[in-house]
């Protein structure tokens, strides 16, 4: 994020997208422990001048950033395993996982486009 801004992006067009809010909440703290200022942002509050925003995947349906980094994003946690954990016995857990990876491909299009 740091040489983004260096290079002329706007900190408020950087948007850092989290699957859960209590990620959201945290990412911040971990972030001001590494000296990089971001503010999280949910229905209730808006961003800070000037920082990063940090958001849920969900929250920021709709917006458009320069920059995007997902957070929290891997090849296992799309969908997260407690769902996928609690599908019954016989399920298309491979087409289900599938599914979940095309919404958040999509859900990322939509927000860099």
């Amino acid at each position: 994020m740091n040489s983004w801004t260096a290079a002329g992006t706007d900190a408020e067009s950087i948007g850092l997208l989290v699957p859960t809010k209590k990620e959201g909440q945290a990412l911040p703290r971990a972030l001001g422990e590494r000296e990089t200022s971001a503010t999280f942002v949910d229905r209730n509050s808006s961003g800070a001048k000037g920082t990063p925003q940090v958001m849920t995947m969900h929250r920021a349906k709709g917006m458009e950033f320069a920059k995007v980094v997902l957070v929290g994003v891997g090849e296992n946690s799309i969908p997260r395993s407690y769902v996928v954990d609690s599908l019954p016995e016989g399920s298309v857990t491979t087409r289900f996982r599938g599914r979940g990876r095309c919404c958040m491909w999509l859900q990322l299009e939509q927000e860099t486009t």
